[in-house]
């Protein structure tokens, strides 16, 4: 068919790698991925994928990768990932067919052409080309099949993307957000140094708890144990699954050589036990009967079937038991409080005075008066932090303008005035438009990509029985 690409140069491939397919395509399709035993791993448009071929197609994808960017590549690239793009791309496949987009020979010789590989030593490099396909079990005739349809995959790709533009206005809007630069003075009512004022008696700690006693209720935890199976287990687990049948955790840990791991008492926002945050896990625990047995859960770690020991209810402890909590959660209602009414007096102030520089105001225990350096919206910036809502305050503001409203930050309340704006650097704006240009472009054809993904998977009714 295309023997004389075998005899000819290869270059690189016009695709993006494997590292850079959209992830969340695994979270796209999560809603019409079913679980089921089937003896094929999905469907699209009621078209049935086989493990056989699925795996060929792998094949063909890592032999890609391999030709264009080499061994490296491959050992940076996940199992899933590879299969998520595999997915992705029979996906577009088989709506391109629908679509009748063809692939002519003269078009699969040119993205052949594009290799790196033959560039320096053609006549040397062609045998390393086809010996790779062979190592991988692939025919030239199979591969270069494999790379029409991968055409045919990005033409309607292409197609989709075909309006996405970006218009000055959006290149000027987001080289100012980067780099426009800002200069404040501000009122920092601090939390802290009105938390040291704060000195409850036992009466206020006893009537705080009384007046609030959700805020202490201990959730309901529970206490599991479990068996943790490896993930190379997991072509074995529906075997596994089957001797759990009428058996014991303890028997089955016996006859796999398997550890029982004994949990702590664990609630739904508690880590577990040799396997941190697992919240699903958490709440089967918490739905489950004692002693029975229950899984595969899949995590990081491995599959994971557990039974449940022991509960203990929700409940309100006593005052004693939490006094502490109650103390410091009776300090930070009453500083948020005394904060806000410092702000207000603060603001009734100037307002009254019809003040113009935070200066101005008259000093006021626990408020101190701060002024910032230039700062762009990405920088961190003393006592504030990264916090973007007083950034974006600040940003708002024209010169002189005082916030009459206070802001939240991690350390109180804030009362802000912008002093100077530095604007757009126009000689500079020329220089790194066209590299803003493509960012955006790159974004918005993401955006646009992902969208039409989402609506394949919905026309194609597309199922994945195992990933």
């Amino acid at each position: 068919m295309l023997r004389k690409i075998r005899k000819t140069d290869i270059k690189k491939v016009l695709w993006l790698l494997v590292i850079v397919i959209v992830p969340a395509f695994v979270f796209w399709g999560a809603n019409y991925f079913i679980r089921a035993r089937t003896s094929y791993l999905g469907k699209i448009y009621g078209k049935k994928v086989y493990p056989q071929e699925f795996e060929a197609f792998l094949q063909n994808i890592q032999a890609l990768l391999f030709l264009q960017a080499g061994r490296e590549a491959l050992s940076g690239v996940q199992l899933n990932q590879l299969k998520t793009y595999a997915w992705q791309r029979l996906l577009l496949i088989e709506k391109a067919k629908r679509e009748n987009i063809e692939v002519t020979d003269e078009e699969v010789l040119n993205y052949i052409k594009s290799f790196p590989f033959l560039n320096s030593q053609p006549s040397s490099l062609k045998k390393r080309y086809l010996s790779i396909l062979k190592r991988l079990g692939i025919t030239p005739a199979q591969f270069e099949e494999f790379l029409r349809d991968l055409i045919r995959a990005e033409k309607l790709r292409e197609r989709a993307l075909k309006d996405v533009k970006v218009t000055e206005q959006e290149i000027r809007e987001r080289f100012k957000r980067e780099t426009e630069q800002a200069k404040a003075k501000y009122i920092l009512i601090e939390f802290e140094k009105l938390k040291e004022e704060i000195t409850p008696t036992e009466e206020e700690l006893k009537s705080f708890f009384e007046e609030n006693k959700e805020k202490f209720r201990i959730p309901p935890k529970v206490k599991i144990n479990y068996l943790l199976i490896s993930p190379s287990y997991e072509d074995r687990l529906k075997e596994i699954e089957k001797e759990f049948k009428g058996k014991s955790l303890e028997e089955i840990a016996k006859k796999f050589n398997l550890e029982i791991v004994e949990t702590d008492y664990f609630s739904v926002e508690d880590p577990i036990k040799g396997l941190g945050w697992q919240k699903k896990i958490a709440i089967k625990s918490l739905e489950a009967e004692k002693n029975k047995i229950y899984g595969p859960f899949k995590t990081e770690e491995g599959f994971i079937f557990f039974s449940k020991i022991d509960e203990k209810p929700s409940h309100i402890p006593e005052f004693s038991k939490v006094k502490a909590e109650v103390k410091e959660k009776f300090k930070e209602e009453k500083v948020h409080q005394k904060a806000k009414e410092l702000a207000s007096k603060i603001i009734s102030e100037i307002e009254e005075k019809k003040l113009k520089d935070l200066r101005e105001v008259s000093s006021y225990p626990g408020a101190t008066l701060s002024e910032t350096k230039f700062f762009k919206r990405k920088d961190f910036i003393e006592n504030i932090g990264l916090d973007m809502n007083f950034k974006n305050t600040v940003f708002s503001l024209q010169a002189g303008e005082i916030h009459l409203q206070p802001l939240e930050v991690k350390k109180g309340l804030v009362i802000v005035q912008l002093l100077e704006k530095k604007g757009i650097d126009e000689e500079k704006f020329k220089e790194e438009k066209e590299k803003y240009k493509n960012l955006i472009l790159t974004e918005k054809r993401a955006e646009v990509f992902s969208d039409f993904i989402i609506q394949l998977i919905k026309e194609s009714k597309l199922t994945i029985s195992k990933f």
